[in-house]
Order: C-alpha cells, then sequence, then structure tokens
C-alpha cells in the first residue's frame, strides 16, 4: 500500500475516531503526524504536509452559520492550501449543512476557487451530505469554477474518496 494511502487513513481515523483505521495505522509506527492546523465550532482543517493533503471536515453547526461567517470559513481554508501548496483536498461535507445560494457560489468560485488553478491542485474529494438542497448547492458552487484544472469528484463513503484521491491520473 502507498505510504500517500497510509497516510490519509491515518488522517481520517483521527478526524473521524475510526478505531478500526487508526489502529491499523499505530501497528505501521510511520515518521509522521497529521497536523491539526485550525480548528472553530463549524469547520476542522488537518494537513499531511510531506504529502501536500489537506483534509477539512465541517460540522453539524455549520447549520447556523451567517453568510458572512461562511465567507471568513472558506477563506481560512483557501488560505490554508495557498500557504500549504496543497495538491490534493479531502472535503468532509457529511455535516454541512448551511445552503450557499447562487450570489455567494459566484462569489466564492470568483474569489477562492480559481486560484486552486495557480498553486496547482490536482485533486479535490467531495464526500457530500446526505441532504440533497446542500449537496446541490456544494456541486453547484464548485461547478462554478469553470476553468478548473483539477480533477473534483463526489462521493457517499469517505473510503471511496480516500481511493481516488490516492489513485494518480496518467499523466501524474
Amino acid at each position: 500500500m502507498p505510504i500517500f494511502v497510509l497516510k490519509v487513513i491515518i488522517l481520517l481515523a483521527i478526524i473521524q475516531k475510526k478505531t478500526k483505521l487508526l489502529l491499523q495505522a499505530k501497528s505501521l509506527s510511520l515518521p509522521f503526524h497529521p497536523m491539526k492546523i485550525y480548528e472553530s465550532t463549524t469547520l476542522n482543517i488537518e494537513l499531511i504536509a510531506q504529502e501536500a493533503v489537506l483534509f477539512y471536515q465541517w460540522t453539524a453547526e455549520s447549520q447556523d452559520l451567517s453568510q458572512t461567517e461562511f465567507v471568513k470559513e472558506a477563506q481560512i481554508i483557501h488560505d490554508e492550501i495557498v500557504k500549504h501548496n496543497i495538491k490534493y483536498i479531502l472535503a468532509d461535507d457529511r455535516n454541512f449543512l448551511f445552503p450557499i445560494v447562487p450570489a455567494l457560489q459566484e462569489l466564492i468560485a470568483k474569489q477562492l476557487l480559481s486560484t486552486l488553478n495557480i498553486i496547482g491542485v490536482k485533486k479535490f474529494a467531495h464526500v457530500v451530505s446526505p441532504d440533497i438542497i446542500t449537496q446541490l448547492s456544494v456541486e453547484q458552487l464548485f461547478e462554478e469554477n469553470q476553468s478548473a484544472t483539477y480533477k473534483d469528484q463526489y462521493f457517499n463513503i469517505v473510503e471511496d474518496a480516500l481511493i481516488w484521491l490516492q489513485t494518480a491520473a496518467p499523466n501524474e
């Protein structure tokens, strides 16, 4: 199993407290640690710097965000991606309950998502909310970035997103 996959498994185990995955990772004694780089009541962000992987996870409290607070949290995600020159992103949107209105989708796409091309993001995996309205607003947000050079894909299961993220494209 490639080191990249093992590192992402460890990251998810810590974030989601999946005991089974955590025990497997501990038995490997790998010389790195995912680092929590941001935490709020609505958002958690972790980083595996060696592999340029960023993982962010929305909490159920995201349903109480105002538009201004959502933009602030999105800006923090963006800034961490740029700061750490991230190439692979895993967004856990399963608890994201803030419906993003079309005007806000345009703003985020124009001001934040367009930079992902410039810094060279390769893959962006989204684990979507079971709430269909929220799921559609997230998908529409990323569809607004029509000039995206990275690949993005939507999943219902974190493990499927991990498999896709670690699979290299033919030209990578």
